[in-house]
């Protein structure tokens, strides 16, 4: 019998030290599980295109076409505008021309997958990709 609750102890601190160890990092924007590249290409690319230029596939399709997302700091004054790109793909910030059938409101889109393994939450897939669009300007 003592063995068996020594067992059961033991068990129980393993799966404690996992779930520990994993919603301690869900809070680190540092480690995502998927990068914003990633993100961007499952996501975005089929109206932004793998470019994000505004050439995706569906694009053409669109009524207002998609636009370059290579430019958003050059349209803002040489700033990119972190909290307003993240705000508008999260879908809290409106954008003129855009309905929620062309621009997912992607925060209620990932909240649906936190908690499930291999799932980074929603505020850090948004980050991610906002980091990745940062990254394209001027190209």
């Amino acid at each position: 019998m003592h063995d068996k609750n020594i067992f059961w102890t033991f068990i129980s601190v393993i799966v404690a030290s996992i779930l520990f160890s994993y919603t301690a990092r869900a809070d680190d924007f540092s480690d995502p599980i998927v990068n914003g590249k990633d993100e961007f290409a499952w996501h975005c690319a089929s109206c932004h295109g793998e470019d994000a230029k505004g050439t995706g596939k569906l694009a053409k399709i669109l009524v207002k076409p998609p636009v370059d997302l290579t430019q958003i700091t050059e349209r803002n004054g040489g700033t990119f505008p972190h909290d307003r790109v993240f705000k508008i793909i999260a879908g809290t910030e409106a954008v003129p021309g855009h309905s929620t059938f062309q621009m997912p409101k992607y925060w209620e889109r990932f909240r649906h997958y936190e908690g499930r393994r291999g799932y980074d939450t929603a505020e850090k897939r948004i980050h991610t990709i906002t980091l990745y669009l940062e990254s394209l300007q001027g190209k």
